[in-house]
């Protein structure tokens, strides 16, 4: 029998976790040997949303949703280099579970905000999210270009992304992006 207590499992839920900012992150996909990451950001092209990292990884993590969007490329990645393989008959669901708890993938997230994010519904309010998120865009794209493409989870195709230009100020916050993650190697 299992011991409830000397194995019980405590999550604690970070207040950050549930602020709406916009963020760029990194999940990076340690397998066995080979590491890949998937960057993000958080700022929605069709509303004036900018998740918060907990919604965000939701997104990312849901097993009902590896069909469409972006929230779905990080699962979707991991089927398609069949790091998650799928048995008969198993749903995407256990397939992830078990994945995981067997550690074929050690899977970790970081958030760097960015900006803040407030909306009162306002057409400065559309105009001010529109400019954030394209800022966010531009760092999200420095931190991709900095990384070998080859351990990209993201699709380098999406609408939009080769057009991306990475201004100078940008461009410092992506550095610094990137050189965190150099440090955590």
């Amino acid at each position: 029998m299992i011991d409830p207590i000397k194995n019980k499992l405590q999550l604690n839920y970070d207040s950050e976790w549930f602020t709406s900012r916009y963020y760029v992150y990194v999940i990076k996909i340690e397998v066995a040997k080979d590491i890949y990451y998937y960057v993000g950001q958080t700022g929605d092209r069709h509303f004036i949303a900018a998740r918060s990292p907990f919604y965000r990884l939701w997104g990312h993590f849901n097993p009902y949703n590896l069909k469409k969007g972006t929230d779905s490329q990080l699962m979707s990645s991991l089927f398609k280099r069949k790091i998650f393989r799928k048995k008969e008959g198993e749903s995407n669901r256990l397939t992830i579970d078990r994945a995981l708890a067997r550690k074929d993938a050690i899977i970790k997230a970081q958030f760097y905000p960015i900006e803040d994010f407030a909306n009162d519904n306002t057409q400065i309010s559309k105009d001010n999210h529109r400019k954030k998120r394209l800022y966010v865009e531009e760092i999200e794209k420095g931190v991709i270009e900095g990384l070998d493409q080859q351990i990209i989870f993201n699709d380098l195709s999406k609408k939009g992304f080769q057009k991306i230009k990475v201004s100078p100020k940008a461009r410092v916050i992506s550095d610094l992006i990137l050189q965190d993650l150099e440090s955590e190697k």
